[in-house]
């Protein structure tokens, strides 16, 4: 989308952030990561361990209005003028400390994530404090709009074919992240599966993702959206790759019923109160959904995270294969239902 050049940058830093094995130097022409070896500067990026720049002319971008909030920063919907593209340009503040270490995740997307799943980045420079990042625009919004558009309806309130249309793009994308990227996501929820005009379904915001050394290597860390968060999580064990199989089956639950599957919890201690007085959800054996996706559900939600099924277990489900090869007009039954 954009022709990348080299960048020459001021390499004398004001004055230098340092957090844990996290470093930046930044000055009035930009910031750059020492632990990835990348810069950001007012016209893009370049990556000093590569050699590959990636240039992004501010000028060359009109911004319009507020789309959305990420768990880094504010996003608005844009367009890439020579090209004439739609894009969508997230805001973040690098001053924050949080912020920070979310856009070194977002910069590592940027640079080395292949994958149709996924929300794509373009490129990113830097303007007063800010480091604009480009992403593709996912036009329709994200899940939250059904669950808000069918809440109330009598269940299921999603057809189990339009569920699978859901389902199926973001298990491929959690499964690049586990497999490929030995990648925990942390924040499954429906704010983060995001739509476009085409009917796609992508993961969206890998700000806080961790990387694991090794694929049994667990997470210690505490991020993501409480409400969501896996049992192993919220009791503040250790946990891997499971947790996200857990929001991914409750996001799932939430798209079925038109609403969260357990008791409003406002805090975290609420959301403790609740995981340890009421089982994990279930789909009820009562004809409104079929066998097969009531396990697999059942295998999305266990309270034991070794007893839930990996990615690669769940696309191999019997629900998932029923839909195989059937033609189903997602994208016809969007428009009926947000238009």
């Amino acid at each position: 989308m954009f022709r990348p050049r080299n960048l020459q940058l001021d390499s004398e830093s004001e004055h230098t952030m340092e957090e844990d094995s996290l470093s930046v130097d930044v000055n009035t022409e930009g910031l750059r990561f020492r632990k990835i070896d990348l810069e950001i500067g007012k016209e893009g990026i370049t990556n000093y361990s590569t050699g590959v720049s990636l240039a992004l002319n501010p000028a060359e971008i009109e911004t319009g209005q507020v789309i959305g909030h990420g768990s880094s920063g504010v996003v608005f919907a844009a367009r890439h003028i020579p090209s004439d593209t739609l894009i969508a340009l997230k805001s973040i503040n690098i001053y924050e400390r949080d912020r920070r270490k979310q856009l070194e995740n977002d910069l590592k997307a940027l640079d080395d994530f292949s994958c149709p799943y996924l929300v794509s980045y373009y490129g990113a420079f830097f303007s007063e404090g800010v480091v604009k990042v480009c992403m593709e625009l996912m036009e329709v919004g994200s899940t939250r709009r059904i669950v808000n558009a069918l809440a109330g309806r009598p269940e299921p309130v999603l057809p189990e074919e339009i569920l699978y249309c859901i389902a199926k793009p973001i298990l491929l994308g959690l499964n690049y992240l586990h497999r490929e990227k030995h990648m925990v996501h942390r924040d499954i929820k429906p704010e983060n599966l995001l739509i476009n005009s085409k009917g796609q379904v992508k993961l969206s915001d890998f700000g806080i993702c961790r990387e694991l050394a090794n694929s049994a290597a667990l997470c210690n860390s505490f991020v993501g959206t409480f409400t969501y968060m896996s049992p192993e999580r919220i009791f503040r064990s250790s946990y891997a790759y499971p947790g996200d199989i857990w929001s991914f089956g409750l996001v799932l639950m939430e798209l079925l019923k038109g609403e969260y599957p357990y008791s409003k919890a406002s805090t975290f201690l609420e959301m403790v109160e609740t995981l340890q007085r009421e089982p994990p959800p279930f789909l009820p054996s009562n004809g409104l959904y079929s066998p097969e996706l009531v396990d697999f559900l059942s295998r999305c939600l266990q309270a034991v995270p070794e007893q839930r099924a990996s990615c690669e277990e769940l696309l191999n489900h019997p629900w998932m294969q029923r839909y195989k090869g059937v033609h189903i007009d997602f994208l016809g039954w969007l428009k009926g239902v947000l238009l």
